[in-house]
């Protein structure tokens, strides 16, 4: 199509509309004036590009739909515009730093812009946009793509009305995987991928886009230059001024856009997740997707980057991998059934019969025959119970089964059941416990020693028997005792005295006479020391 009169060109679709003020083919008013921030319209660029409606408007630039007047074809032209550091005064198209410092930082980004645009328009791939040219003008720089004619993915969804099944989702995105993997080759990242940004043309053929906004891996300069992000599929790394990017960063939003492909579900924000994560995990929301699948898009959600697939092509191989099936269970082969043309004679008793074993024989296949000559014949392993063959005869001592290679000879172990190993060994344990409480708690208790004490006293009835018999020994003779002094041991007397027994020698001495008030009785007598404390003995003869 030759254009002779540009004012004969629609700006909103660049077909040619002569007389109507609203294109019959796009519904654009002629008649509806540009914003000021924006480039008027049949703006005329490096002498060959007339520039039409805007088309997108991101965090660094804006795109417009241009008409190629040499080639006679339209195109798309970013224009670099980082709008927090730079604006368009009214009806001028050079654009102006807000202040010396925005200056220098949009300089510096720029220098980026055009050095990202050589190394973009090296290299071809079908599903990412290609960089046809770029020019510096006004201030700034532009970028010269391919012009396609389609739907985003996200107007795609939206007319769809519903989710897409994991074959569709596949379909569209691992072609943009494969194309952003060059990318990547090439020390670049895109970190705007979303929905928007990918292009259905012909409503399957899909195609990456905005990568005016594709920033170098390897120099981070300012927040206004690095930050880059749509919330919901953006990753957490992208929040920070001064963080390092991987391929992991696009990885991350190429995973979100296909989590809301499937799900119908916006993912959360990346910095809504940090703790107590609200995301719903994909096979929740989705259960017929394949188990790979999912956890392969929820691997690739995590929140910090060294978590996730480090490069495309593991990603891609996780998302395509197939879980591997089960090998088919083995199968015995048998021979075919015997069908005697006349009654035969019971054959002869076999050597398994005259070995006189009691084992579950299958029945004799006399038609059977193995590598070498011979009949066989089947047993099963009283071991294992596995089918074995053995042949003819052969007796039980020659051979060993195919699974736990025991002889049929060897006399079986029995076992006892785990549960009953488990029961016994748990009734040992509570003995032991218990033994051990009584010995060291029960028994050394003030108050089970005071409740049994009289009963183990002699048949006077009024002597304690000792708890110990220690042996005897020499003493020698104690120098004599002061009032108050505790005297050692004496040989006879209780080891352990009762509390009750304790509190009635309370201020006194040795050999005081004293009044125990036992739980059963009051018993007198005399205050002996017992372990280093005086307690009141019941008197006996020698009293």
């Amino acid at each position: 199509m030759v254009i002779k009169d540009l004012d004969d060109l629609c700006m909103g679709c660049m077909s040619i509309n002569k007389t109507a003020s609203v294109c019959p083919e796009c519904g654009f008013d002629k008649n509806t004036p540009p914003s000021a921030f924006v480039l008027p319209y049949q703006t005329i660029l490096n002498k060959k590009f007339l520039i039409g409606r805007v088309l997108g408007k991101g965090g660094f630039g804006i795109t417009y739909l241009a008409w190629d007047l040499v080639l006679q074809t339209a195109v798309a032209i970013k224009e670099y515009m980082p709008s927090t550091l730079v604006g368009r005064e009214n009806k001028r198209l050079a654009i102006v730093a807000h202040s010396p410092e925005d200056q220098t930082e949009f300089e510096y980004g720029l220098k980026q812009f055009l050095q990202e645009a050589r190394t973009l328009a090296q290299f071809s791939h079908a599903n990412v946009v290609r960089v046809r040219e770029f020019f510096p003008a006004n201030n700034t720089a532009y970028l010269v793509m391919d012009y396609y004619r389609g739907v985003s993915l996200q107007q795609f969804l939206q007319q769809k009305n519903q989710k897409l099944t994991e074959e569709e989702a596949l379909k569209i995105m691992l072609p943009v995987l494969n194309g952003l993997g060059q990318v990547h080759k090439k020390g670049f990242l895109h970190r705007d991928i979303k929905p928007d940004n990918i292009y259905l043309v012909d409503k399957e053929h899909p195609v990456l886009l905005d990568f005016g906004a594709a920033r170098s891996a390897f120099s981070q300069k300012s927040l206004s230059l690095s930050v880059i992000l749509t919330p919901g599929f953006a990753p957490f790394e992208q929040y920070l001024s001064r963080s390092h990017f991987t391929p992991s960063t696009d990885i991350y939003s190429v995973a979100a856009t296909i989590y809301y492909m499937v799900s119908g579900v916006k993912p959360h924000e990346a910095t809504a997740r940090l703790q107590n994560d609200p995301m719903k995990h994909l096979e929740v929301l989705e259960p017929g997707l394949s188990p790979q699948f999912t956890k392969s898009i929820m691997l690739a959600l995590e929140v910090y980057p060294e978590k996730r697939p480090q490069t495309i092509e593991e990603f891609e191989k996780q998302l395509t991998e197939k879980a591997a099936a089960p090998p088919p269970p083995f199968v015995m082969p048998h021979a075919p059934a015997y069908k005697p043309a006349h009654k035969a004679a019971p054959p002869p008793p076999s050597s398994l019969e005259s070995a006189g074993l009691q084992l579950d024989l299958a029945p004799l296949d006399n038609t059977y025959q193995g590598a070498g000559s011979g009949k066989y014949e089947t047993y099963y392993c009283p071991h294992c119970q596995t089918k074995n063959l053995i042949r003819e005869g052969k007796t039980f001592a020659d051979v060993k089964c195919i699974k736990c290679r025991r002889s049929p000879n060897e006399k079986t172990k029995k076992r006892l059941p785990l549960v009953t190993s488990l029961k016994i060994g748990a009734v040992i344990l509570v003995l032991l416990v218990a033994y051990r409480f009584i010995t060291s708690e029960v028994l050394t208790n003030p108050t089970v020693q005071s409740l049994v004490g009289p009963l183990l006293s002699d048949s006077g009835g009024n002597s304690p028997a000792p708890y110990y018999n220690p042996p005897e020994t020499v003493r020698p003779s104690a120098p004599p005792t002061r009032v108050g002094q505790l005297l050692p041991p004496v040989e006879g007397l209780p080891r352990v005295a009762p509390q009750f027994a304790i509190t009635a020698c309370e201020g006194k001495s040795v050999h005081d006479k004293c009044v125990a008030n036992s739980p059963r009785r009051t018993l007198a007598g005399i205050c002996e020391e017992v372990r280093g404390r005086l307690a009141c003995i019941p008197s006996g003869p020698d009293h």
